[in-house]
């Protein structure tokens, strides 16, 4: 139907960091946790409603993407400002929504950032909202990238590629069973992954390689303003026929590329209505490289939809 409209283990030794390690605001102190791994993770009861946890990596994952980039001072930036002495990870972070009740089946709603990925410390109010609109635990990863042959000469040898499919696949598939220990009741019939610009890539090359971990564990797809070039080209049609993908686009930006992404998705989507696959397409009217507030709403409803 179309419209248009395997865990790591570590060693169980405490090691919660004190929230008054790094100064914030009064409620976010209070309501946001942060553990290393290995180390002891949080336990069910440590678990609230509301509430953000982040899992800092000391082995066992590559560096990030933004970890590799902060190598190469000129590299030119995507998206926000990047502080180079700041953490980049490896991290894993998730929200509870505030309806959580860890004693019922949760779906995850995995959520790639843009740009070159941030350290997966990191869950925005916008994201929280999305987890609140759902009832979904709201799980942010960083951007994975095969090592380096040589020193980029562009912005565009750090973008993602077919190519770095297997670091990704592992990564995601080691931080996830993580997650997945951490939280009881997970429910895979009702999650979601997607992600924005280049976190819609990572979407798009992990559903083009029917990653066989992510196509067990997550139900509907989110590409939001890219991606879709790569989940044309790699995508297998009869791998997607339980699955549900929803392709947001911006109408306005840069041409030639600006209409050859409008294009693309609105191709995507016309060629699957013969196979009766559930892929829908919707145009972000006048608005230019970004995910507003009204289509995260869309994106909202067509989840909740999808679940219900």
């Amino acid at each position: 139907m179309i419209s248009d409209t395997g865990p790591l283990a570590g060693p169980d030794v405490p090691a919660e960091i004190p929230s008054s390690a790094m100064p914030r605001k009064a409620t976010e102190e209070k309501t946001l946790h942060e553990y290393k791994i290995p180390g002891r993770r949080p336990r069910r009861q440590d678990l609230d409603p509301g509430h953000t946890y982040v899992l800092r990596f000391s082995k066992g994952l590559p560096e990030t993407l933004a970890k590799t980039v902060k190598r190469y001072p000129r590299m030119p930036r995507i998206g926000k400002s990047r502080d180079r002495k700041a953490y980049a990870g490896p991290a894993a972070s998730f929200y509870l929504p505030v309806n959580y009740n860890k004693r019922r089946k949760t779906p995850l709603f995995v959520w790639l950032h843009g740009g070159y990925g941030g350290p997966g410390n990191l869950i925005t109010d916008e994201e929280k909202e999305l987890a609140d609109g759902t009832g979904c635990i709201l799980v942010n990863m960083p951007l994975f990238k095969a090592k380096l042959k040589a020193k980029p000469r562009n912005m565009r040898d750090m973008f993602l590629h077919a190519s770095d499919y297997p670091v990704m696949s592992a990564a995601y598939k080691k931080i996830l069973s993580i997650i997945c220990k951490v939280i009881p009741y997970v429910d895979p019939k009702r999650s979601v992954l997607g992600g924005f610009s280049h976190g819609a890539q990572a979407t798009a090359i992990l559903l083009g390689f029917s990653d066989p971990y992510i196509l067990s564990n997550f139900r509907s797809f989110l590409l939001v303003d890219q991606g879709y070039f790569t989940m044309l080209a790699l995508a297998n049609e009869n791998n997607l026929r339980k699955h549900n993908v929803l392709l947001l686009v911006a109408q306005k930006g840069k041409q030639p590329v600006r209409r050859m992404f409008l294009e693309s998705a609105k191709w995507i989507a016309d060629s699957t209505k013969k196979n009766g696959l559930n892929i829908r397409r919707v145009v972000m009217k006048r608005c230019p490289h970004s995910f507003p507030k009204r289509y995260r709403r869309i994106a909202i409803n067509w989840i909740n939809k999808n679940n219900a």
